[in-house]
């Protein structure tokens, strides 16, 4: 497994245990667990393939780049998507949260 493999991995993971979170905290019974899972999966699909696709294009664009930028230019992608999994992150707990007290 590489290293992009594995953000994208957490960027899903950690988008589905928020979403699990949020439905703990709200003390929902079976189907607001399961419905808040099926939000988080759906969330963190999103968001790992909108990294997956973003990878394809970066790793295109760097092979254009001077050999002296490609080092800042992986750099940069990875604290880009130290931003990304973060963001996953609130909006897994953060629209599941919103979704589920509307409905509960």
């Amino acid at each position: 497994m590489t290293l992009i493999e594995l953000l994208i991995a957490i960027s899903f993971f950690l988008a589905v245990g928020s979403a699990y979170g949020s439905a703990s905290h709200l003390r929902l019974g079976f189907f607001g667990h399961a419905l808040a899972l099926l939000m988080g999966i759906v969330i963190g699909l999103g968001f790992a393939w909108t990294m997956w696709a973003s990878v394809g294009k970066l790793v295109k664009w760097t092979d254009r780049v001077p050999k002296a930028f490609q080092g800042a230019c992986g750099i940069g992608c990875l604290l880009l998507f130290g931003v990304w999994i973060i963001v996953a992150g609130i909006a897994g707990a953060m629209l599941p949260t919103m979704i589920l007290r509307l409905i509960y």
